[in-house]
């Protein structure tokens, strides 16, 4: 039976082992595989009251889910956030993902907050999982390399 729950300081440890793949894998091979350079991102958010939700089955992580406070630039209000979302490659497409998102929204919505927001890049599958719960493209971040 697969269980959805905080991680402990031991797990977040082992998260953020994987941290380096997680980003690449997240952002379409932009990032590099750098576990620590991610590795201190991650750390900062859990530092200002971020934290993670794994889903376990078996003692087994199957996928985790960050999440925390976040502020929208656009509307000038805090709202959450979802910092990072990953599932192992063999449980993927088994509705893990969907699990911790919809486990995530009914806690963040517990919490008091009215809107969540996340960050997805362009080509990464999660896209359309997002999509399906209801989120919408609301900016696109352009990008140039200057040679």
């Amino acid at each position: 039976m697969l269980i959805i729950r905080k991680a402990n300081k031991k797990e977040e440890a082992r998260l953020f082992q994987k941290m380096g793949k997680t980003v690449e894998e997240s952002t379409v091979g932009f990032a590099q595989n750098d576990n620590q350079t991610s590795a201190n991102m991650f750390d900062l958010l859990i530092k200002s009251g971020a934290y993670y939700l794994i889903a376990q089955e078996h003692n087994l992580i199957k996928g985790w889910i960050l999440i925390g406070q976040d502020f929208s630039t656009l509307k000038s209000v805090q709202t959450a956030g979802i910092f990072s979302l990953y599932v192992s490659p063999q449980y993927r497409s088994s509705g893990i993902g969907r699990k911790l998102i919809n486990y995530a929204l009914t806690e963040l919505k517990q919490q008091g907050y009215q809107q969540v927001q996340l960050h997805v890049f362009t080509g990464n599958p999660a896209k359309r999982l997002y999509e399906q719960l209801g989120f919408k493209d609301i900016c696109t971040l352009m990008s140039l390399e200057l040679k």
